[in-house]
């Protein structure tokens, strides 16, 4: 039988939100029965909340900044432990370079150093919208 995701996230919902500890038996009981008539368990669970992107409206940077970004800005979304792994091998050793160097005083980005900046920017925060707007998430090989 496939599984009710629906169904699996209201009664989660109730499980984690009720005071009342017979309520919250009685809907993991129920959550439990769901994911085992799906032939899934505990670890299936697990593994989707983990991997599991958090609504963007949970994440302090949200909406990303538009117009004219700084490069302190740019780097900072760039460099931020959600989105690093997004980036290509090049550059995240590039970003692990103007990183290190930004903390050094009164330390500029070069002009290319700053399209390329802009240019991996862009393409992170389109990730993000798209992750966004494209519906409901599932974990890969579901």
């Amino acid at each position: 039988m496939p599984l009710d995701r629906k169904r699996l996230r209201n009664l989660m919902a109730v499980a984690l939100s009720t005071e009342e500890p017979a309520e919250a038996a009685v809907a993991l009981k129920k959550a439990r029965k769901l994911l085992k008539d799906a032939k899934l368990d505990i670890h299936w669970l697990l593994s989707v909340v983990e991997t599991a992107e958090p609504p963007l409206s949970t994440m302090p940077w949200w909406p990303p900044p538009h117009g004219e970004e700084s490069w302190q800005t740019m780097l900072e979304f760039c460099h931020r432990e959600e989105n690093m792994p997004h980036a290509r091998s090049n550059e995240r050793e590039f970003l692990a370079s103007v990183w290190s160097q930004s903390a050094k005083s009164g330390w500029q980005p070069t002009r290319r150093q700053s399209e390329w900046l802009r240019s991996i920017y862009i393409r992170l925060t389109s990730r993000v919208v798209k992750n966004a707007t494209s519906g409901f998430w599932a974990p890969p090989n579901f």
